[in-house]
């Protein structure tokens, strides 16, 4: 049996993975999202999460890595305009290139932040 702080944080990953499946694809509303990689990993991630991606991740510590761009994004955002200004920061950083390489998402190249030419 696992871990029930593991088997918690799970429960609690899968659950905002419903939210943002329900909010971001069922009604629609990610035709408004501008950047390619993040639908590509919020779409990649929720598949994973909710069982429907194919992808198995073992030891559990990969889906962690694999979530975190998200929860630091989470963190550091107020709101939900905020919250994907962050993500797409987060996944421009090392740790998000190699989750999205996780999630073979990999055909999407870190790029340079605004004025980081």
């Amino acid at each position: 049996m696992e871990d029930p702080g593991i088997e918690h944080k799970m429960a609690q990953m899968r659950q905002s993975a419903a939210r943002i499946r329900e909010t971001m694809f069922i009604s629609g509303s990610k035709s408004w999202i501008d950047s390619e990689v993040t639908v590509a990993y919020l779409e990649a991630l929720t598949d994973t999460l909710l069982g429907d991606g194919g992808l198995e991740f073992q030891p559990e510590s990969r889906l962690f890595a694999v979530s975190e761009p998200l929860m630091n994004a989470v963190e550091a955002s107020a709101s939900f305009d905020e919250l994907l200004t962050a993500l797409e920061t987060e996944l421009n950083t090392p740790a998000g290139q190699e989750a999205l390489e996780f999630l073979e998402l990999s055909e999407y190249p870190l790029t340079p932040a605004p004025g980081e030419v």
